[in-house]
């Protein structure tokens, strides 16, 4: 799990994958070219400006069994608790 913070506001969009260090080179990437697909973490950075959010790892999936099983969907689920847990408004808007 990643997440951009807004340090201002405290806001998260949480985000997973199984490349954590390219999920984060992507949103950092999507967010400085204006392309994010959330507009409204998109419309917080391009006002607040870069040094403003804080991009990292919130968690890593340690898997306890089969290691060669596709955890896309454990990812997922995972993603989803933390939004909940987080109140993550920007996945919310």
């Amino acid at each position: 799990m990643t997440i951009p913070q807004n340090t201002v506001s405290g806001k998260v969009f949480v985000s997973s994958g199984r490349d954590l260090s390219g999920i984060m080179t992507s949103h950092a990437f999507q967010l400085r070219a204006d392309a994010h697909k959330d507009r409204a973490l998109q419309k917080d950075w391009n006002e607040l400006g870069e040094g403003k959010f804080d991009i990292s790892v919130l968690e890593v999936l340690k898997p306890k069994w089969n290691l060669m099983r596709d955890h896309t969907e454990d990812l997922k689920a995972l993603e989803k608790a933390w939004v909940e847990k987080l109140g993550a408004e920007y996945n919310r808007a």
